[in-house]
């Protein structure tokens, strides 16, 4: 599927369709993984790196996915069932996905940490990417 191909010809056609019903356009999807995408090179995420994406069955990870391939990321191909994991104690599940990560790519392009929270947005679900910034700039947080 070419994403920049259907939200030039149908921006308004829904891309995703929840349980719920929530729609999201395919010209949303192209602007907020554009987005997503220019805040994870801002973050210093390059061509060829891996990324982990741990989520549950949602719209975002086609978010990220597609943000992931405008970034040329190369996405790490693990399979986690959701009921195997209580979130709430995301101290050992993020041990548990450094540990395998240096199991699968090489040391260096291991992450040195993971971070579970939700990503500041604003109601139409764009990113406040300042506000992540500053998150990430402050003393208090380890990193």
């Amino acid at each position: 599927m070419k994403l920049i191909h259907h939200a030039t010809i149908n921006p308004d056609k829904p891309a995703v369709i929840n349980a719920n019903g929530d729609t999201l356009s395919f010209i949303e999807l192209k602007q907020q993984s554009a987005q997503l995408a220019h805040l994870l090179h801002e973050l210093g995420l390059r061509r060829g790196d891996n990324i982990a994406i741990l989520l549950k069955n949602c719209h975002q990870y086609l978010i990220i996915a597609w943000a992931a391939q405008r970034s040329l990321l190369h996405p790490c191909k693990a399979v986690i069932t959701p009921s195997r994991y209580d979130f709430s104690d995301s101290k050992e599940l993020a041990k548990e996905l450094i540990q395998f990560c240096q199991q699968k790519i090489a040391h260096f392009k291991c992450p040195r940490r993971i971070d579970f929270a939700s990503l500041p947005r604003i109601e139409t679900g764009k990113l406040l990417r300042r506000k992540l910034k500053e998150y990430y700039a402050t003393s208090e947080h380890p990193h």
